[in-house]
Order: structure tokens, then sequence, then C-alpha cells
């Protein structure tokens, strides 16, 4: 993950933040290279703006990853900023693709993330809000996109945490690599170069 830390186990943790909200991905003990595997839901998200709009320039998702220190302040290891995918129906046929987003911290760049982030935008009286509307009053969040259509199930669970979908996560498969090394022993100058055996 971190070149700095390329020798050092860490047990890190990811912050995502999105409007108001924030969410923590769970810790992973001792590791090079995390895999979380964990979908975050963000519900009740209120946007203000006509809907298009909102798909045309979505607000920002931030992840700020750190080190979980048992003793002292928790270190962090960088931080990326990345756009939703907007869905204003569920007969958008666009998928989630999971995408590498740049971690930064203050000596550059500290590795890269593997995600994917979907808005799908509720009922027009849900959370999207127009500044122009002479209604001021906070509405009741629904179940239904802004067409009326129900929004889609939540992926499945593992150990009370949600997982990334099936059509998202990518096919993982165990490889094993096999390295050979042998010896050389009375080998001719090559290029005019002795070989030391």
């Amino acid at each position: 993950m971190l070149i700095a830390f390329m020798f050092v186990f860490l047990d890190p943790y990811a912050v995502v933040g999105f409007g108001t909200q924030s969410q923590l991905t769970r810790v992973l003990d001792k590791t090079l290279s995390p895999m979380w595997d964990q979908t975050l839901i963000f519900d009740e998200i209120t946007l203000y703006g006509p809907a298009e709009l909102v798909a045309q320039n979505p607000p920002e998702v931030v992840i700020e990853v750190f080190d979980k220190d048992l003793i002292g302040k928790d270190e962090f290891l960088g931080r990326t900023i990345c756009k939703p995918m907007v869905k204003l129906s569920m007969s958008d046929e666009r998928t989630c693709v999971l995408q590498w987003h740049e971690l930064i911290n203050r000596r550059g760049n500290a590795g890269e993330m593997l995600a994917s982030f979907e808005l799908l935008l509720a009922g027009q009286a849900a959370s999207l809000m127009d500044l122009t509307d002479t209604e001021t009053d906070a509405m009741q969040p629904t179940s239904q996109l802004m067409n009326g259509e129900d929004l889609p199930f939540a992926p499945p669970k593992r150990n009370d945490l949600y997982i990334v979908p099936t059509g998202i996560r990518p096919v993982m498969r165990r490889t094993a690599v096999e390295i050979l090394c042998w010896g050389m022993r009375n080998m001719k100058r090559y290029q005019l170069l002795n070989h030391i055996s």
C-alpha cells in the first residue's frame, strides 16, 4: 500500500465521508495489502438543487485511511476524493465499476485504493430538495427512486457487514507462484567481464 510502510504490517481502516455523514470500514489486522470487501450504505442524505444538476456535478466522497494504533493517536496514511456515479432511474443500465483512486498524504503518493461509488437519487420529496421550492419543511424519506421505482436490494452480508456485490467485486481465485533458483559454475567470460562463482 505505502512505500514507506512496505515492510511494516499495518492495521488499516478507512473513514468514508459523504455529505454530512461518515462511516468507518472494519479494521484489518496486520496486513500490507488491505482488502475490506465491504459496502457502506448512506441513507437519508439531503441534496439541494435539480436532479439533473446533481447528476452532472455530484457531491464528492472523501476517503481517509488510517493505521489503528493501540497506544496513542491513529496514524494518517492517505486521502482520496472521488465522485460517485449518479443514477436517476433503475432503468439506467450502467453498473458501478471498481476504479483505482490515488491516495495522497503530506509526502505525496501514498498508494492506491480500488473502490466504486454509486448515488441513487430517491424521490423528489425524500432527499432531493429544490431550492426554488416554496415548501421548506424537511420531507420524510422514501424507499423509492424519483420515478416511483423501488430502490435495489441491499447487498449480501457477512458477519453483519455488507459485502461488495458479485457484479462489482472482481473474481478472485487462489494462485501459486513457484520460484526456482539454481547455481552456476565454471562460467566463461561474457563481454570481457569475469563472473564470480
